[in-house]
């Protein structure tokens, strides 16, 4: 269950945006179907992709600067090293 606070916004229980891999930034498509409001992640292309062992930038970065949008990736595939590890 979720609660809606003043401002109109919702926490989203941490093992779901994991599951479906949203973090801070993430854009989220809201529909309406009857009485059920219904989100669903925007399948996005990354600003900031690695091809052949080199980091590949394309379009606006997410996160502030090139130099926030490479820490945030970098803080991703730590994330997950140790995830996988742990």
């Amino acid at each position: 269950m979720l609660t809606i606070d003043r401002a109109g916004r919702m926490v989203i229980p941490q093992e779901i945006r994991r599951r479906l891999g949203l973090h801070f930034g993430s854009k989220l498509e809201l529909n309406l179907s009857g009485n059920a409001i219904i989100l669903q992640p925007v399948d996005e292309k990354p600003t900031l992709t690695m091809e052949g062992g080199l980091y590949i930038h394309e379009g606006i970065p997410e996160y502030g600067t090139l130099s926030d949008e490479v820490a945030f990736s970098r803080e991703q595939r730590d994330r997950a090293i140790w995830e996988c590890s742990g």
